[in-house]
């Protein structure tokens, strides 16, 4: 391949097993397995994939839970030049149905216990898919297959291509094609993230540059089928590090940290508070009950990590780095950054060529004026059979090509981007612009609330009023309208810190704020 071409990413994974053959890749539960075995494991997904008639450019659903062959599978199907795609396993038989058809699914490698759901989704969508068990992929002859694998033509190559559906929070959710050159060096880090080296462009220089990195272990909190998660994971196996998966399929903080604890984790990440907060307030219940030495690096992506949960952190684990990092399905990673000095935003990224803000969708910001962030370079082509959601997303400004990532953000003269919020979510009250997340972090930030979730209300005076929903800690619970002086000392919290329009009018207390299984507020 040439460097034009670029690399699939089984080609950068099969470097790093040539790199370090007996390195455990990965742990579940008590089962571990060395890359060799892990490589094997995808030679024979491969394998079942192909005996059922699956080719290149066909694509591949992934209806599995957190599991090694979720992995596998995945690496399998790049090994055939085929298209693996995400399903999300909590989903009903009508969202199924729709991404079944949306996909063109031609297979699905599927859990026992989501058989009958998934048969009857394809069903009632008219859609012909093979389904496979994970009995198919540990039954299948994976050497044979790798040994024909050159006769039978089977190249993958850097223009292969993957789907990451979106989780759907503002709408149906939307297959982003991502081939695999740009989804390396795009989402992935060139490799390089955990390596701390400049860009890796081929196998052979991930070979040379892996055989040299220490065996650390990083734990995947969230479900694979989240793009995050399962980015995350790739750039760990792409690293030569340890993967780390969870049993369990609902979050429990207990359990995580005795993860954290048996397996020797050095490296995890949240999304925000929601996980973050639930891991605290364990180890503040329960002192010393877990040996977390080994910990040395605490990741936060996809949601609000606020001052005060980051206080917690340095407090109880003060040998652990802090990372905040933003990315999205559309854009890749974006980088990590701080919470600018002044509170003028939720993040302030440092200065990337890569990174914009473009205003009304035609021009570049100047320093100091808001519009939408904006990623070039290595990005996706588009959305999936979505030629019109395509063209909204994906510009071409000054013969450059941007795709913008939905989140409002000021431009700094220095070259830096502050992050104001989701631009989905900004509530419009009497004229003025509020991001929700600013007033969530806000809110967070008094003891006795555990989490929250700040929306927009229609309103006669206003045109939308803002409203807070807020989860308390368990000695404060009490469904219904929060009595004072709580709901005082919040709103008067959120006008010492902010403007005063971004107060909320009320608060409301409820039992829990709904979230899906990677931690992002559920809107809708």
């Amino acid at each position: 391949m040439t460097e034009e071409t670029g690399y699939s990413l089984v080609e950068f994974f099969d470097a790093v097993v040539r790199a370090h053959p007996e390195r455990t890749a990965v742990l579940f539960g008590e089962d571990a397995l060395h890359f060799t075995a892990l490589a094997e494991l995808s030679w024979k997904a491969a394998a079942a994939l192909h005996h059922r008639g699956v080719r290149k450019g066909q694509t591949v659903g992934l209806h599995l839970y957190n599991r090694p062959e979720y992995i596998a599978a995945f690496y399998g199907a790049c090994r055939l030049g085929a298209i693996p795609f995400n399903v999300n396993y909590r989903y009903g038989r009508q969202e199924l149905a729709y991404l079944y058809a949306d996909a063109q699914a031609a297979a699905v490698f599927c859990e026992a216990d989501l058989r009958s759901l998934a048969e009857q989704s394809m069903e009632s969508a008219g859609v012909g898919a093979t389904l496979l068990e994970l009995a198919d992929i540990h039954s299948a002859d994976g050497s044979a297959f790798a040994a024909a694998a050159s006769g039978l033509g089977l190249h993958p190559s850097g223009h292969d291509l993957s789907l990451l559906y979106t989780g759907g929070t503002t709408g149906m959710p939307k297959g982003v094609m991502w081939r695999h050159i740009d989804l390396y060096h795009g989402a992935l880090g060139s490799g390089a993230l955990f390596l701390r080296c400049d860009p890796i462009l081929s196998p052979q220089a991930l070979e040379a540059r892996v055989t040299h990195m220490p065996e650390l272990r990083y734990l995947a909190i969230a479900p694979l089928m989240h793009g995050a998660a399962f980015w995350s994971s790739l750039i760990t196996l792409h690293s030569g590090l340890g993967l780390v998966l969870l049993p369990d399929r609902q979050f429990n903080a207990e359990q995580v940290l005795d993860t954290i604890e048996i397996h020797s984790v050095n490296i995890l990440a949240v999304v925000g508070d929601a996980m973050a907060v639930p891991l605290l307030d364990a180890i503040e219940r329960s002192p010393g009950r877990w040996n977390l030495t080994k910990l040395v690096h605490f990741g936060n992506g996809g949601a609000v990590l606020s001052a005060s949960t980051k206080a917690r952190i340095r407090a109880r684990l003060p040998n652990v780095q802090i990372g905040d990092g933003m990315g999205s399905s559309e854009s890749g990673i974006l980088g990590s950054g701080d919470m600018p000095a002044d509170a003028s935003g939720l993040l302030r990224l440092p200065a990337r060529p890569d990174v914009k803000v473009i205003v009304d969708r035609e021009r570049l910001a100047r320093p100091g004026e808001q519009g939408m962030l904006a990623r070039t370079g290595p990005i996706p082509l588009g959305y999936w059979r979505d030629e019109k959601k395509t063209l909204e997303n994906f510009l071409l400004i000054d013969g450059t090509r941007y795709v913008l990532t939905g989140d409002a953000a000021i431009q700094s003269a220095d070259g830096s981007v502050v992050l104001l919020g989701r631009d989905s979510q900004c509530v419009n009250t009497g004229g003025e612009k509020v991001f929700v997340e600013e007033v969530e972090t806000q809110i967070k930030m008094h003891p006795r609330v555990l989490d929250c979730n700040a929306v927009g209300m229609p309103d006669p005076k206003w045109g939308q009023k803002l409203v807070a929903l807020v989860s308390v800690r368990t000695s404060d619970a009490s469904a219904g309208l929060s009595p004072d002086p709580l709901e005082s000392e919040l709103i008067q919290l959120c006008r010492q810190n902010l403007a005063a329009y971004k107060a909320p009018k009320r608060i409301w207390v409820v039992p829990e704020i709904p979230r899906g299984a990677n931690g992002k507020a559920d809107y809708r």
